[in-house]
């Protein structure tokens, strides 16, 4: 039961606004509609998958009913759109420690 509230409360941070806001690199970023939106982006770059990017790219889309798979580039390119990654990853893993050591 705590794995899933674990789960449900990554999901909300991935999702919110703030997170958003406070993680791409300029202020018209992830603003169009794309292939791979923001949220996407967070949750492909956390799955731990032992394959080529390429691969997990295909799989991605292939799961998720999109159109072509993106290329490697195109997928690195919307990487260095998002602000100080390595601080916004230890952040969303802290938020529900924080959170679940609470209880």
């Amino acid at each position: 039961m705590k794995s899933l509230k674990l789960l449900e409360e990554l999901k909300k941070i991935i999702h919110a606004d703030k997170t958003l806001e406070t993680s791409k690199l300029h202020e018209n970023a992830f603003t169009r509609d794309r292939k791979m939106p923001f949220a996407s982006a967070l949750t492909f770059m956390l799955d731990m998958r032992k394959t080529t990017l390429q691969t997990r790219l295909n799989m991605y889309f292939e799961h998720n009913e999109r159109s072509e798979p993106m290329s490697q580039q195109a997928f690195s390119k919307l990487r260095c759109r998002i602000l100080h990654r390595k601080a916004l990853f230890c952040w969303i893993a802290a938020t529900p420690r924080k959170h679940f050591s609470k209880q």
